[in-house]
């Protein structure tokens, strides 16, 4: 029965806010953190596949490929149970994620006709007005993916739940600084204590389980 905080990073964080509004959300589901929210899906996959972002780009693409291969032969079964296929070899040469998608996404689910429409199902821009729960939305100005100009600012701005910081830098789900920074990050052991090492220093904390 304890309360539940969503935090959600890049599309995560559009498919939590979608989540928030939605009927079947259990009520100890509370609020939410939104990072690096893209909030129109498609318009930030569109930004990730230009020109000027590409190593971004082929970087997931091949990452979303390498997923394929390592499980190639499974899918190859499942194919074959319902005398489908896939050319893996053109699959493999694919240079965006909207390539990837034409080439094995809408062929593995084929209720979707574009990534358009597809990447609707996972954007929240409608969502924002709908939102009843207190929501903390942190995006940085200089992200080449969810861009600055794709936060429905006004929708945000005359919701009473929702606070928005917009830093001036952080790119896509980093927010660092210099060329040394150092990763944060969290090890939780449930019933115990954790600890957060941030840069060269640790700070020791004890997690409540009624947060």
């Amino acid at each position: 029965n304890s309360n539940v905080y969503i935090v959600g990073f890049s599309m995560g964080a559009s498919l939590g806010l979608k989540r928030l509004t939605d009927s079947n959300t259990p009520p100890n589901v509370k609020g939410m953190v939104s990072i690096a929210n893209p909030f129109d899906v498609y318009q930030a996959a569109a930004s990730l596949n230009s020109w000027s972002n590409r190593i971004y780009g082929i970087f997931l693409t091949r990452k979303l490929i390498d997923k394929v291969k390592f499980n190639q032969r499974a899918i190859e079964m499942k194919l074959d149970q319902n005398g489908d296929r896939i050319d893996f070899e053109k699959l493999k040469k694919c240079k965006t994620t909207f390539e990837y998608d034409r080439e094995f996404t809408f062929k593995i689910i084929d209720n979707f006709k574009n990534s358009e429409e597809y990447y609707k199902g996972f954007s929240c821009k409608d969502s924002i007005k709908k939102i009843d729960k207190p929501v903390l939305i942190i995006n940085s100005a200089n992200d080449p993916i969810s861009l600055k100009s794709l936060i429905p600012t006004q929708d945000i701005k005359y919701n009473n739940k929702i606070i928005s910081v917009l830093t001036p830098k952080g790119g896509h789900v980093e927010f660092f600084t210099g060329f040394n920074a150092k990763r944060v990050f969290l090890l939780v052991e449930r019933g115990g204590d954790g600890r957060i090492p941030i840069g060269t220093r640790e700070f020791k904390y004890e997690i409540n389980n009624s947060i």
